[in-house]
């Protein structure tokens, strides 16, 4: 057993750290009792949405379901406390992507969720769902979590600022194309010293750059789960974004989402276009009504033409822990709150977030006209990228790697500016060298892991 492989008094230490972090997150934990089953989940609207579905369920089925909502870092502490001590959580944990990776630490015998990559195939689900909404509960190709969602990613744009400048994006193909579209709004005309439009809200940090890796064919850890800092891909995409930002002419402007300052800026019409997954669409409509029929939806423009025309941002798994001693009825459970029709017209209603069960995509609530976006179908916009969108892979060391590529960026922003350097042709090879440097930096605090040392000589 790998356990016996650490030396006593390390295993002492293990044993008593999880043992008071278990008393202490546990204390005030409800208790799933013998005659009933739990959903622990951290998101309010997915409970509302999900509570008439429980209903339903306890009519018809023994033992009942009842929902628990937590924060995200509270549920993510029970889960993983759960995980190391081997003691029961809930029979459905519903998981964000951002929190799984830690779950895959270890060797597979230890990672605390059940494999359901058998029953997946069985039921057909592999066929039902959008593939690559499966990748980031992929670990050493066995499937590890029931997808919520797809979450394509769209760009919405000014549609009233832009046309009435008598400006058509239709023919908009690539990046270029886009800037080189929006360039006459890019213009300082009140005389402050700054554009008076940006066409694109960006920010040089590690989240941000992800999105346009993934959509360009790059990415941060590859299938195996090994770093892919290094991919020239990715050192063309950092080289430009640095210029879309930090160069003599910039085209973006720092508007984050959830924020005060950046919702300021898309009220005064600063920022011309957003990169929109499904799933914000519903935030802005709650959070910024006053854009309603402001804003149209279109592909992102690709890095080249006949490239990609989405990316993909956030993610949602339904996930059943290996203690969980009732695999049956935890599993009917599951498909019910995740593949029926009701949950995919009353989540896109409620969310604005696409169902990623296909057979559900002509119905008829993704073709209603959507106000907020000019009377765009907004559903279909987002259903036609849904199958274009990139995979991702999980891993313990992803939010380090994204650390890391946010430390290049800034190291080339830097280094464009000292030297005046502003083609891409000039900072490629610089961001190569960066990423080379970072790429180290990851590979070398993987390797200090003990179970992927374990793991490597029984490879051998």
């Amino acid at each position: 057993m790998f356990w016996r492989s650490f030396p006593p008094p390390a295993r002492f230490l293990a044993i008593v750290a999880a043992g008071s972090l278990i008393l202490i997150l546990f204390r005030s934990a409800p208790e799933q009792t013998a005659d009933q089953m739990q959903l622990w989940t951290f998101a309010r609207n997915h409970m509302l949405l999900y509570e008439p579905l429980i209903k339903s369920w306890n009519r018809d089925h023994q033992p009942p379901l009842k929902a628990h909502l937590f924060s995200g870092p509270a549920l993510e502490r029970r889960v993983l406390s759960g995980f190391l001590s081997g003691t029961p959580t809930a029979s459905l944990i519903e998981f964000e992507r951002s929190a799984v990776n830690a779950t895959f630490l270890g060797p597979r015998e230890a990672i605390g969720w059940t494999d359901l990559t058998e029953p997946i195939k069985r039921d057909g689900l592999d066929e039902l769902i959008v593939e690559n909404s499966f990748a980031p509960w992929t670990h050493n190709g066995r499937i590890y979590g029931l997808p919520h969602d797809v979450h394509p990613v769209l760009l919405a744009y000014r549609a009233d600022i832009i046309e009435a400048a008598g400006i058509d994006l239709s023919q908009v193909e690539t990046w270029d194309d886009y800037f080189e579209a929006l360039r006459p709004l890019m213009q300082d005309r009140d005389g402050d010293g700054h554009p008076d439009h940006a066409a694109l809200s960006f920010r040089l940090s590690s989240g941000d750059i992800e999105n346009f890796l993934l959509q360009a064919g790059g990415g941060l850890i590859d299938v195996n789960g090994e770093p892919m800092l290094t991919s020239p891909i990715n050192a063309r995409v950092l080289a430009h974004l640095v210029i879309w930002s930090s160069g003599p002419a910039p085209v973006t402007i720092e508007a984050p989402e959830f924020s005060n300052s950046g919702n300021s800026l898309r009220l005064q019409g600063r920022v011309l276009g957003s990169l929109m997954p499904d799933w914000l669409a519903g935030v802005w409509k709650s959070d910024l009504p006053q854009l309603g029929g402001k804003l149209k939806l279109m592909p992102l423009p690709a890095w080249e033409k006949g490239g990609r025309r989405t990316t993909v941002m956030g993610g949602t798994m339904l996930g059943i822990p290996k203690a969980n001693d009732r695999f049956g009825e935890s599993w009917k459970a599951a498909k019910t709150l995740y593949l029926s029709e009701e949950t995919a017209v009353q989540q896109f209603l409620t969310t604005n977030i696409i169902t990623p069960v296909k057979q559900f995509w002509d119905l008829p609530v993704f073709s209603q006209p959507d106000p907020y976006f000019s009377g765009q179908a907004s559903g279909q916009l987002f259903i036609a990228q849904a199958p274009q969108t990139p995979p991702r892979h999980p891993s313990p060391y992803l939010q380090m790697a994204r650390s890391r590529v946010g430390e290049a960026a800034l190291a080339l922003r830097q280094y464009a500016r000292d030297q005046d350097a502003w083609t891409v042709e000039a900072l490629r090879p610089v961001a190569e060298e960066l990423l080379e440097q970072q790429q180290a930096r990851v590979v070398r605090e993987m390797s200090r892991n003990h179970f992927r040392r374990i793991q490597e000589v029984a490879d051998r």
